[in-house]
């Protein structure tokens, strides 16, 4: 027996597209699992690769992030070894979610992870925008600013796009749906 999940945005028909509105056709539908799945794989990296550095070189993190001889974090306050674990644990936890999303294929989780990324990103770059004057050059200004932008960018595009997806391959029929992701499920 299949266990049916309701969509969170109502399924209307759309008398211009001829399809419900919201969700892509079934020419739109497969580009935008694909988006979505080469999104979820950047998440999952960005989590688990900054996380990892986090918790196994917290100091390191501190002195050399993003490296390439720049330093966006230690010029922003005093060493915390706790705090700097924390985040790393965080940011593993948000890589794993990506993960487990990107190999199961599931919808929610996808839109799970969206909606987190737009959580944990936007304020964060918020936070850096304000205090820009803390780091040493312009040149970290602008490069802090486009990378920050970047990741609340595509934070915001996995979001939208994980919500646009039917949570079946047939939703963009107007039958009642179930999830995947290219490969997704519910």
């Amino acid at each position: 027996m299949e266990s049916r999940i309701p969509a969170i945005l109502p399924v209307h028909r759309s008398s211009v597209l001829g399809h419900p509105a919201g969700v892509p056709d079934d020419e739109e539908a497969p580009a935008m699992r694909r988006t979505v799945t080469v999104l979820l794989g950047w998440f999952t990296f960005f989590g688990l690769g900054a996380g990892i550095w986090q918790m196994a070189a917290p100091e390191s993190f501190y002195r050399d992030f993003p490296g390439w001889g720049r330093h966006w974090v230690s010029v922003d306050g005093p060493y915390n070894e706790h705090l700097l674990r924390d985040v790393g644990q965080g940011n593993i936890a948000f890589g794993v979610v990506a993960l487990v999303a990107l190999l199961t294929g599931g919808v929610w989780l996808a839109r799970a992870t969206g909606l987190a990324a737009v959580a944990a990103n936007l304020p964060h770059h918020v936070y850096h925008q304000g205090n820009l004057h803390v780091l040493e050059s312009t040149t970290d200004q602008v490069l802090q600013t486009v990378t920050l932008s970047l990741v609340s960018v595509t934070a915001v595009a996995l979001a939208v796009l994980a919500f646009r997806l039917p949570t079946s391959p047939r939703a963009g029929r107007g039958q009642p749906v179930e999830g995947q992701v290219g490969q997704l499920r519910a």
